[in-house]
């Protein structure tokens, strides 16, 4: 069976499952609520995309709440998928063409915290998440925090990077293309 991430629970309504958060309905429903304009005569994910990145536009506020919130759900489940696992995380699907409006709640979620009940604070992740479609956070992620120290009791020194980091981009294949190109890659090593 595949991870089935969907039924995850959704962080701002846990009656629903994570989808319901982090889907183009999800963000329908949201600008609609907050626009008052009936769900039927919203429009299509390409243009509410526009109006979030258009800050002149009347419902830019509107548009681009339901994006952040999108992201935040979708950070929460891929958060609580990504402290059983070491590895990159990538956003495709229909939805994946407005990163530039949700991929920044996302990543922030990713790098929330979590207060402890005495009242401290600790990371939500180990690791600290990177927008990879940032040109800026893909440089750090790259660079890491490379330095040189001395192994104890030797003249011997090793380059150590203590920067525990997880990168989240977007396809640039798709699904389909994706699942081909891993099922080929896993084909080949298996036969040698």
């Amino acid at each position: 069976m595949a991870g089935e991430a969907w039924l995850l629970r959704n962080k701002l309504d846990p009656s629903l499952n994570a989808e319901e958060g982090a889907c183009i309905r999800a963000v329908k429903r949201v600008y609609s609520d907050l626009t008052s304009i009936a769900i039927e005569k919203i429009p299509e994910p390409k243009e509410l995309f526009e109006i979030a990145s258009d800050e002149g536009h009347s419902n830019h506020s509107a548009a681009a709440q339901a994006f952040n919130r999108l992201g935040e759900v979708a950070g929460d489940a891929l958060g609580n998928a990504l402290t059983l696992i070491d590895g990159l995380a990538v956003i495709g699907g229909g939805v994946s063409g407005a990163w530039p409006v949700f991929l920044p709640s996302l990543v922030a979620e990713l790098n929330g915290n979590y207060t402890a009940p005495e009242g401290g604070v600790f990371r939500r992740l180990a690791s600290v998440a990177f927008n990879l479609e940032d040109p800026v956070q893909l440089e750090t992620f790259l660079k890491g925090e490379t330095r040189t120290i001395k192994v104890p009791g030797s003249d011997r020194s090793v380059v150590y990077d203590p920067l525990q980091r997880i990168g989240v981009g977007i396809s640039r294949l798709g699904t389909s293309e994706a699942v081909a190109v891993g099922a080929y890659a896993f084909a080949i090593s298996k036969l040698g």
